[in-house]
């Protein structure tokens, strides 16, 4: 794969360009990561890419928290063989099992995230359980971001709690599995370093730059003023586990608030984040653009409360006005 066709998997349209401008050459690691990441597509694309992958890209040593792969080729191949074993083992079950599809929905409140589960018919047939699914699909909430889908196999006899989720895989909208979560004894430190670990890359983004996460729903989807830049580095052999390698900081306004900003740690890669449109900021997000002027010294930091006071207070007067002409 060249890295035109890397490129491509990355979910950030911003993050595509700057790569493509600097002409980034990538490690078969940071390929690999590249096309786990993706948000979207079927995991038998995910694994013809990186059989690709192996084709046409030198090996690699990489360092995955205190593991050390010496061929990532190695790792990669494990990994495609259990990937393909486990899809062909998916639908059959075994003594005591059902197939349930569940939805995890992701919910933002006050700041905190957190998940609901919600879990629906139970069938002894895979193919029973998918339809099920795919029909289910109607319902517009369902298909908002922010709502994992899944079909996992369940035991009727579990040891304990743990172990009543026997396995089970991610879907997309269009049914296809994206990931699998197999409890199968054989889990290489390879889906570890996808599911948990991060790849450091060269960034466009800077300090005041207004992004936003449009792949997903919440916190994620809304504004964020950046205040701390990704550590990248030009290049880095290592998947890493430690958060402060990859994470943004940024300022939100916090929900519900009359214009409390608070400083928040998106959840997911900064690949996965773009700029937002200026033109969509509304209401007391016309903030942002200020703040962003700030954090960029175009602006020193009175003209700035003086303009974030009389934002506030004029969306306060447009409410209160809504309030009577309502009422």
């Amino acid at each position: 794969m060249n890295s035109k066709e890397i490129c491509d998997y990355i979910n950030s349209a911003a993050m595509r360009d700057y790569l493509l401008s600097i002409k980034y050459e990538f490690s078969s690691a940071e390929a690999a990561w590249v096309v786990y990441n993706h948000n979207n597509i079927s995991l038998d694309s995910k694994i013809e890419s990186w059989k690709s992958i192996l084709d046409s890209m030198p090996d690699c040593k990489v360092v995955f928290g205190n593991n050390t792969f010496e061929s990532f080729h190695d790792a990669l191949r494990e990994y495609i063989y259990l990937q393909e074993k486990n899809l062909s083992c998916l639908p059959e079950l075994s003594d005591g099992e059902y197939f349930e599809f569940s939805l995890q929905i992701m919910h933002q409140n006050n700041g905190t995230t957190s998940w609901t589960d919600e879990s629906h018919e139970c069938f002894t047939s895979y193919n029973d359980c998918l339809s099920y699914m795919l029909k289910y699909y109607s319902a517009p909430r369902h298909l908002e971001k922010g709502t994992s889908r899944l079909i996992r196999k369940m035991s009727l006899n579990p040891k304990c709690i743990e172990d009543r989720v026997a396995s089970g895989a991610d879907y997309n909208l269009n049914g296809e599995i994206t990931d699998l979560f197999l409890d199968t004894g054989e889990e290489p430190l390879l889906m570890d370093a996808f599911f948990w670990g991060d790849i450091s890359l060269p960034t466009p983004f800077e300090v005041g730059d207004i992004i936003y996460n449009p792949f997903s729903g919440f916190a994620q989807n809304s504004p964020t003023v950046i205040c701390k830049v990704p550590n990248a580095s030009e290049s880095s052999p290592s998947i890493t586990i430690d958060p402060y390698d990859y994470e943004i900081e940024g300022y939100h306004l916090f929900p519900n608030s009359q214009g409390y900003l608070m400083v928040i740690e998106p959840l997911s890669h900064y690949s996965d984040y773009d700029y937002y449109p200026l033109d969509q900021l509304e209401g007391k997000q016309q903030i942002y653009k200020n703040l962003s002027d700030y954090l960029k010294n175009k602006i020193d930091l009175s003209k700035f409360l003086n303009i974030y006071t009389e934002t506030l207070f004029n969306e306060q007067c447009k409410e209160t006005r809504s309030l009577f002409e309502r009422g």
